[in-house]
């Protein structure tokens, strides 16, 4: 067996990526530092419901039917998406794309998806920046990289989706209404179209036969796709036709479906990778923590179904060597909900690469961690800074079960199998990205000015909508977060309090003073504030929110003021 690694490091074939110049390489080519080459060549495409966006980190836009009237093309190529185009090559930072901008302007050595997507050399042709820079910012491009969702059939509930990827939430929706308490959370607002009478699927059959011909990457994701007849379509076509034989074909599955249909996947996937229909095929899933945590924030989640279906892709699909099928790439949407239990995630990893790998040239069990973005009060914005003892605990366990730090033990001659059983330096690589962004998340909080004695508004909407969703989803579906979550309940009880304050049965004189609408004085020096810190700051919380005049003390000093005119204070 060939040596493919050499002094605990993989050798060429597996080297990562330098992406650290690619950066200066983009500001030489363009003559400037805002470029993406992913506005131009990379496509997420939502079909049920008429959107796109170039990456997730920028919300969908709406696709314009009579764009792709005459057009099919404009799928992609929507006027939103040429005039961001346009803005990049002028040198502009589009606010839509702000993520990558929060995470270059943290330091110099943060490398954005922006820059990773640029020079991801799966995605792009060699030639992209120079087709780029020929055709400019109005051409209608078509993408080397393509996201697709045909619709939105699921048979789960993930809390931090919604209705336009899921018809099970759909389905609830239309039971149950929308939250009584926080109808702006789950909003029914786009149409979904059904699977056989889509204006945007028909547009994209049209499409087709010229896509396919400079397409790379083809990536169906949901909705879960096995569940949907127009996915099963899209494979019967790459069985009939030999014109895709170097595109690789990704497909994301929750791995919660009956075990037939993975099965069913994975022999037609055999059959089209015999025959060089396809180059390569890579299949992801979504989990990022384990146990009872796990099935409630993904409403419907059988685990052992789960694991059933990836021994059956493991079992059916081990022969192919890693170049032609890597194994199941297990993508962490990293949440608010997940960062308590993250560790038995981890573990989990570990004990399927133990009973599944094989050696460096057959398919493994891999994971990366993209955070969550939004909606808002799923991020980590919420969270208070002693939750930076979960992310710790993490970054032991890590440090602990990296490659990088075991190698030596082995001899040379065991480092192929040993190597996938611990994380590799990219998996850690993904964690420092999340651990930073977290540390940024605080050194932001504690450069709040001592004037205010308050979080951030954004902090304060986070945390509120966060209780509300929670309240609503246990009231319909007979839940308990308390109970699943029980190292989170005081984080759970901070947030119900800028719900409705007068729920709290604290000290009543205090709390019926301080929930009046009338101009009020508040001392941070109170014996109240000493004795109860949590509920005085929740309580100026709950009337910053709803902007009640307030003047606040410290020493009988005057250190801030809302919700007062005249001149009595500032805002």
């Amino acid at each position: 067996m060939q040596n493919f690694i050499k002094n605990g490091k993989p050798n060429t074939m597996y080297k990562n990526i330098e992406y650290a110049d690619e950066r200066e390489n983009m500001k030489k080519v363009y003559g400037c530092d805002t470029m993406c080459t992913a506005k131009f060549l990379t496509s997420t495409l939502y079909l049920q419901s008429g959107h796109t966006h170039s990456c997730y980190h920028p919300l969908p836009h709406k696709i314009p039917l009579e764009e792709i009237k005459d057009n099919p093309s404009a799928l992609h190529n929507t006027k939103h998406k040429i005039e961001r185009r346009k803005q990049m090559i002028l040198g502009e930072r589009p606010s839509e794309c702000n993520y990558c901008w929060r995470v270059e302007d943290i330091d110099d050595s943060q490398l954005s998806d922006r820059i990773i997507k640029s020079k991801n050399e799966l995605l792009l042709t060699p030639d992209a920046h120079e087709q780029i820079l020929k055709n400019g910012w109005d051409h209608n491009y078509r993408p080397t990289y393509l996201e697709i969702s045909f619709g939105n059939e699921c048979n789960m509930r993930c809390a931090y989706c919604h209705p336009k990827a899921s018809s099970a939430w759909q389905k609830e929706m239309d039971l149950e209404g929308l939250f009584p308490d926080a109808p702006h959370l789950q909003v029914q607002d786009d149409k979904i179209y059904p699977e056989d009478d889509n204006p945007y699927v028909e547009a994209f059959w049209k499409w087709w036969p010229y896509l396919r011909k400079t397409l790379k990457v083809i990536r169906v994701t949901g909705g879960e796709p096995l569940l949907q007849q127009n996915v099963w379509k899209f494979l019967s076509k790459l069985q009939q036709t030999g014109e895709c034989s170097e595109m690789v074909l990704q497909i994301n599955t929750n791995l919660n479906i009956k075990n037939k249909l993975v099965a069913r996947m994975c022999d037609i996937v055999n059959t089209l990778l015999k025959e060089k229909k396809i180059e390569r095929f890579q299949i992801f899933s979504s989990i990022e923590s384990w146990g009872d945590r796990a099935t409630y924030a993904r409403n419907g989640l059988d685990l052992e179904l789960f694991e059933k279906n990836i021994g059956t892709i493991m079992d059916k699909m081990c022969h192919h060597h890693v170049d032609t099928f890597n194994g199941i790439q297990i993508m962490n949407t990293y949440n608010i909900m997940c960062v308590t239990s993250y560790n038995q995630f981890l573990e989990k990893i570990l004990e399927w690469r133990r009973k599944y790998q094989h050696g460096l040239e057959y398919p493994k069990i891999m994971f990366d961690i993209p955070h969550c973005t939004e909606p808002n009060h799923w991020t980590l914005i919420g969270l208070p800074d002693e939750y930076s003892e979960y992310i710790s605990l993490t970054s032991d366990f890590i440090q602990r079960w990296k490659w990088k730090a075991n190698w030596h033990k082995y001899p040379p001659e065991e480092h192929n199998y040993q190597y996938h059983n611990y994380f590799s330096e990219e998996e850690v690589r993904a964690w420092n990205r999340v651990e930073s962004m977290w540390k940024n998340i605080c050194d932001k909080r504690s450069q709040v000015q001592t004037d205010a004695y308050l979080e951030p508004r954004e902090i304060d909407d986070a945390r509120r909508n966060w209780y509300l969703f929670i309240k609503s989803t246990d009231q319909r579906r007979g839940t308990d977060f308390k109970k699943t979550f029980p190292e989170m309940v005081d984080y759970y009880d901070l947030c119900a309090t800028l719900y409705d304050i007068r729920e709290m049965e604290y000290n009543r004189k205090c709390k019926d003073e301080l929930v009046k609408d009338e101009v009020i004085d508040f001392h941070w020096d109170d014996d109240f504030v000493w004795h109860h810190p949590r509920l005085a700051k929740s309580l100026i919380n709950w009337r910053k929110i709803r902007n009640l005049p307030t003047r606040m003390f410290s020493n009988d000093d005057l250190v801030g003021a809302f919700g007062i005119t005249g001149g009595d204070g500032n805002e």
